[in-house]
């Protein structure tokens, strides 16, 4: 629930008999428990993304504030940086995105250009199709025009 959770020492606590055997398996007598808590960039939402624990081994120890303000900075540090890689990966991701419709983009500009080639080829070509025909018309239109026919 985002709670930091100090124990002095693990036998005094109400902790679970599984949870004591875990940790004196370790040989931990007291514990400091901070939640890493990231904030979801799309959504806003915050959800829990690891502890940071510390473990004193050797006997109880009662926690002092200075320990407590450090664990709580440095999981605040972390779920800074978590957030900022999960971003980098999120931009990363985008500009491969990009890169992609770039490239697509540029295969088409090609392929227009191309077609537009072939269209002025076309175009040149009839055109330069048409004209002769269309001289020789012209020249019997004057032709008659003229009166040498006699019409």
């Amino acid at each position: 629930n985002g709670r930091k959770l100090a124990l002095s020492d693990i036998d005094d606590a109400a902790l679970s008999p599984c949870h004591v055997k875990m940790l004196k398996r370790f040989e931990v007598r007291a514990n400091l428990v901070v939640p890493v808590v990231v904030q979801d960039a799309a959504t806003g939402a915050r959800r829990l993304w690891g502890l940071l624990v510390a473990h004193h081994c050797r006997a109880p120890r009662q926690w002092q504030y200075d320990e407590l303000k450090l664990m709580d900075d440095l999981a605040v540090q972390l779920a800074i940086a978590l957030q900022q890689a999960e971003l980098i990966a999120n931009l990363q991701s985008r500009a491969s995105d990009l890169s992609a419709a770039n490239r697509k983009l540029e295969e088409a500009a090609t392929l227009l250009a191309s077609r537009n080639q072939e269209l002025d080829e076309f175009a040149y070509v009839a055109s330069h199709d048409l004209k002769a025909p269309l001289r020789a018309l012209a020249g019997l239109l004057l032709y008659f025009r003229s009166g040498c026919c006699g019409l």
